[in-house]
């Protein structure tokens, strides 16, 4: 049974690896670090009981959160998820409801509790998707989720117009955007599929709204005779 992992940081250049200063953390299995690699939250697991740890971004000492058996989820309780490079962390909480499903939200300065209503919660489905940022603003731009298909709740209102244009322009489609981290790039890329058609994949100039096909899963399926 693996209890602890070691984290350490990639040079994706020279593909070498380096220690974190880790000093005074606690064993764990899980870390949640910003952007500048600093370590903020850690989950351990040990003879069936989890554990979530926060720093104090102040002083940087280690705090338990909770603590309770793995098999077990209560509500409230929640898991990081990641966060932003503007500070803020987001998690997954167990709701107050009758199926006990989970929701995206944000949590508060100290990192031990929930701030605020749902970020995002899909009625009938547990929270299950990634987070968006975009690294000119440092905020969270938007939220991939799956329910009964995968989709994007964008925060950002240039994004939010953007997904628009292509849901016109590819109607009767889901229509999933990838855009750059950094906030920078002129370009997106869209994958767009439904039901009867095998996804396809454009390019979209974000200046000029043009969308320019570079490839297809399955080509040679004909979604009319599907």
């Amino acid at each position: 049974e693996v209890k602890t992992t070691t984290p350490l940081r990639l040079n994706t250049l020279t593909g070498r690896t380096s220690s974190l200063d880790l000093a005074g953390t606690p064993d764990a299995l899980g870390w949640l670090f910003d952007d500048q690699g600093q370590v903020h939250m850690a989950v351990a697991q040990d003879k069936g009981e989890g554990s979530l740890f926060a720093r104090d971004p102040a002083k940087g000492d280690w705090a338990l959160v909770r603590k309770g058996a793995v098999t077990e989820t209560r509500p409230g309780d929640f898991m990081p998820l990641g966060m932003a490079p503007d500070g803020k962390t987001y998690a997954v909480v167990v709701q107050d409801n009758a199926e006990q499903t989970t929701a995206l939200v944000t949590l508060d300065g100290a990192r031990r509790a929930v701030a605020g209503e749902p970020l995002l919660a899909v009625p009938g489905f547990d929270f299950a998707g990634g987070l968006i940022f975009n690294g000119k603003t440092r905020q969270l731009a938007g939220i991939r989720y799956t329910s009964d298909a995968t989709g994007t709740a964008w925060l950002d209102a240039g994004y939010k117009t953007l997904q628009a244009e292509v849901d016109k322009a590819l109607p009767g489609r889901n229509n999933l955007l990838t855009v750059a981290e950094c906030g920078c790039s002129a370009w997106s890329v869209v994958t767009s599929y439904s039901d009867r058609q095998p996804a396809r994949f454009y390019l979209m100039n974000l200046q000029a709204g043009r969308l320019e096909s570079i490839g297809a899963a399955k080509p040679a399926i004909d979604p009319a005779r599907m």
